[in-house]
């Protein structure tokens, strides 16, 4: 592999990169497994990498973390970053949005109703809007027509502007 040459030269961000590229394009294959193997030693070597990660480069693995099954990983991935991450920040923001995709994932509704209703009293536009969308489509799930409506209003006099704007009154038609 040629991650295997960029980690040995010491260039050990690209290696991470080629290893990652190898496990979301080859999920199942001998070769991701392999990759994963390499790559868990790399991180176990240089602990400072995962200090390093950027809260993007947290995202991209969990995804590739799901995409191989490995939910708990995940989690534990996103939850330890969002630690390192500035409160209130759009990375913050992105990591609970993140986290409350995987605990959908794993069963957990609850919590992840939780995360949303955070995300949405206190996150910017790009962000609260997305979460007063998902908690609007959840509640119609379970004919809560009454709260999706109220999320849907909320998102409409918030955030104007919102790129959703146009789902939200989507779904409020199908609602009504």
């Amino acid at each position: 592999l040629l991650a295997s040459y960029y980690e040995k030269a010491g260039d050990s961000s690209r290696a991470v990169s080629l290893y990652q590229q190898v496990r979301k394009d080859f999920a199942s294959s001998a070769a991701a497994q392999k990759a994963r193997s390499l790559l868990a030693t790399l991180n176990q070597n240089n602990p400072q990498l995962l200090e390093k990660e950027s809260p993007a480069a947290a995202i991209t693995e969990a995804d590739i973390l799901l995409s191989e099954q490995q939910l708990d990983q995940a989690l534990s991935l996103i939850r330890a970053t969002k630690e390192r991450t500035g409160k209130k920040s759009a990375d913050f923001f992105s990591m609970l949005l993140e986290e409350e995709k995987i605990l959908r994932l794993l069963k957990r509704h609850e919590e992840a109703d939780h995360l949303l209703l955070l995300i949405s009293a206190d996150g910017p536009i790009g962000y609260a809007d997305q979460a007063m969308l998902k908690i609007a489509k959840n509640a119609w799930n379970i004919n809560d027509n009454d709260r999706a409506l109220m999320f849907l209003d909320n998102l409409k006099e918030r955030f104007p502007q919102s790129t959703l704007l146009g789902e939200a009154l989507y779904v409020e038609a199908r609602i009504m």
